[in-house]
């Protein structure tokens, strides 16, 4: 997979061209295809689907639901630029499509986990790039 030109791609699909990037203006940008948000905005929702226990360890992740919406979840507890490159990694798993059927929501992970995990750090750092 080449993960450098899938992030090309992003970037040009998304008219990402100011650098450095924005947290702020990187949500704008996408809020039209994504949902973002921080743990604290989606309790409720985390809770129902039983995925509140993830907020315990991670800095964020992403879920797709059964109608094809993506919503990237992300700490409160980290700071703008941790955000920025959470919401990045995110992104690169749902780009580079490391997916898989999780009953009614897609997660990310699973099988060969290391391999994505560096697809989608790869992603995150050529997206910046």
């Amino acid at each position: 997979m080449n993960v450098s030109h899938l992030a090309y791609k992003f970037r040009m699909d998304y008219r990402i061209s100011q650098m450095p990037l924005d947290f702020d203006r990187l949500v704008y940008t996408l809020q039209r295809h994504f949902r973002i948000l921080k743990y604290s905005e989606a309790r409720d929702e985390l809770l129902k689907r039983e995925c509140f226990g993830c907020t315990l360890d991670l800095g964020g992740f992403a879920l797709t639901d059964e109608f094809g919406q993506t919503t990237i979840y992300i700490s409160d507890y980290i700071n703008r630029e941790e955000r920025l490159s959470v919401l990045l990694h995110e992104l690169g798993h749902v780009v580079c499509g490391h997916c898989r059927m999780l009953g009614p929501v897609v997660g990310y992970g699973g099988a060969g986990k290391k391999k994505k995990e560096k697809e989608a750090n790869e992603f995150a750092l050529s997206v910046r790039a």
